[in-house]
């Protein structure tokens, strides 16, 4: 991952970055083929290039496109400023266009990674997800069979419907699936978010090593 802006990239750099940023997604023959469809409609004129502004929206369809799929795993691409590096370090000829191979290169580094958050999101979802519900759910229906209001509303349940009948183990597992419900929207998006900074700072210390080796 590349998070300095103002390092000026080479042609070599961003190609080796391509080489290590791919991943099963970004060799897939569907993200092969969302970053061709993506180019052709930022091409507007047909000619086979797109610009500096047109590679940056280029990207930000992608990413909506992939969270159609993987929701929220594909909520984080890369600022504009990355980009313009990428784009600059490409435009060799200064023309202020790249083709669709140059395109392709600079996708499949900033979607690469798109596989790791899959990854931790599937972990999230079988693992910390259901632990929060069962926590929350245990804390929640203690409180309220100790409500002693509410006895009448239980009673009803047990009275009417039957203990293993599907209303009755909808009723007691409506606050599990809420809780789930919310887990889902708002803890794993915030996990994300967090993982994501943290190998941002890695990413920056590194860099900066490398820096001052080379110095």
């Amino acid at each position: 991952m590349v998070t300095s802006s103002d390092r000026k990239l080479t042609k070599e750099d961003v190609c080796k970055l391509a080489e290590e940023s791919s991943t099963i997604i970004t060799r897939s023959w569907f993200f092969r083929r969302m970053m061709k469809r993506s180019f052709q409609k930022m091409d507007y004129n047909g000619n086979g290039k797109v610009s500096q502004k047109e590679l940056y929206t280029g990207l930000l369809l992608i990413h909506l496109q992939l969270a159609n799929y993987v929701g929220s795993s594909a909520c984080s691409p890369n600022d504009e400023a990355t980009i313009d590096n990428f784009f600059e370090a490409l435009d060799i000829d200064g023309s202020g266009k790249l083709g669709l191979d140059e395109f392709s290169l600079i996708m499949v580094i900033c979607c690469s990674q798109i596989a790791t958050r899959i990854l931790f999101q599937m972990l999230m979802s079988i693992s910390l997800v259901p632990l929060i519900s069962k926590i929350v759910t245990s804390i929640v229906w203690d409180y309220l069979l100790g409500h002693e209001d509410l006895t009448g509303f239980f009673v009803f349940i047990d009275t009417y419907f039957k203990e293993d009948g599907v209303v009755h183990k909808t009723l007691m597992n409506f606050p599990g699936t809420i809780i789930g419900l919310i887990a889902s929207i708002f803890v794993i998006p915030f996990c994300l978010n967090k993982i994501d900074a943290f190998f941002y700072n890695v990413a920056e210390d590194v860099e900066a090593i490398e820096e001052k080796k080379s110095d």
